[in-house]
């Protein structure tokens, strides 16, 4: 199944529902909804351009395993597990660029001595 992302309704509750078109291989077009509160959002600081791509992750695991649904919610405990995986690359990118920098060899790693050969 394909999923388009076709926009968002914000309710003067906190509460923002995505809305999504999912094209099933037989041509037909099906609606799916996943509602979220901002409020949640916030506390994490997740920031708002992030939600379709979270709700869209949801959709695609959550949509497989129960294709009869329409309705799904972003919990709190997705709104941790994006946070932990954002983490998580993050460290990995900063290792990488620490043993990058630590790989480079200076001139004292190569021998070569950085004071002069002649007497002061």
């Amino acid at each position: 199944m394909k999923l388009l992302y076709m926009g968002f309704d914000h309710k003067t509750t906190g509460i923002r529902q995505y809305i999504f078109q999912g094209l099933i291989a037989d041509g037909t077009r099906k609606g799916f909804f996943v509602t979220t509160d901002v409020a949640l959002l916030t506390k994490h600081h997740i920031q708002i351009q992030e939600v379709p791509m979270m709700c869209l992750r949801l959709l695609e695991s959550a949509a497989e395993a129960q294709p009869q649904l329409e309705l799904f919610i972003l919990t709190e405990a997705d709104m941790l597990a994006h946070v932990s995986a954002k983490a998580a690359i993050k460290e990995q990118a900063t290792s990488k660029r620490m043993k990058r920098s630590l790989d480079r060899e200076s001139p004292v790693d190569l021998g070569v001595s950085t004071r002069s050969s002649q007497p002061v």
